[in-house]
């Protein structure tokens, strides 16, 4: 390949690279949750609690834009065992711990978060994780997740890339509300930027020509 071949494509590669940083996406969502392998709750029971003993759990939407390809989601909590608005907003639920003296060794949490954008062809990107809850010594509750990234492919209409996302461990006082935090990274692919480059070599190679 001629200097300027390799010029081109490689100003190109650069080219696409700053795109996919510059370009904002618009993540949207929804968090569920359910203790110890109990049925998923669904939007229209009205039903968004889920507890064990004094350990509630409430769900949660979720939007906004990302920034250089990424965001994170968490705090703002609502108290878990109480229903209706106030409603979790920008975070993957919230736990609330109530004061009576419980034993949560050996139970397991499974948070399921939907991403309605971005999605694929018009559905929905899901993914399930499960935590380990622990009591701790003081009285509080952890909630060991599996903190490893979960990714996910998409086509949003005119943008094509990758999703990966993470849930961060929690852990919980009695009589204080926690939410579940954790990031998601975007990042659209650049194809359509990098399918550009044959083309304005050909044309190069035939002005090239004309000017011989």
């Amino acid at each position: 390949m001629r200097n300027l071949e390799k010029t081109l494509v490689v100003s190109l590669a650069f080219a696409s690279v700053s795109i996919v940083h510059a370009q904002t996406v618009w993540v949207n969502g929804a968090a569920e949750g359910a203790f110890n392998a109990q049925a998923f709750t669904s939007s229209a029971s009205g039903d968004d609690i889920r507890s064990i003993f004094g350990l509630g759990y409430k769900r949660a939407t979720f939007s906004g834009d990302t920034t250089d390809g990424f965001i994170a989601f968490g705090g703002n909590d609502q108290d878990a065992f109480v229903s209706g608005p106030p409603n979790n907003f920008n975070n993957w639920g919230s736990f609330t711990l109530l004061s009576n003296p419980q034993s949560y060794t050996g139970n397991t949490f499974t948070l399921k978060v939907d991403f309605t954008s971005p999605a694929m062809n018009g559905g929905t990107l899901a993914a399930s994780i499960t935590g380990q809850v622990s009591s701790i010594p003081d009285g509080g509750v952890t909630i060991d997740f599996d903190n490893n990234y979960q990714y996910f492919q998409f086509n949003n209409g005119s943008v094509d890339g990758w999703l990966w996302f993470r849930v961060n461990d929690l852990s919980v006082h009695h009589g204080q509300t926690e939410a579940v935090s954790g990031d998601v990274h975007v990042t659209p692919e650049p194809a359509s930027c990098l399918a550009l480059a044959p083309g304005l070599i050909g044309l190069w190679r035939r002005r090239r020509t004309r000017t011989k």
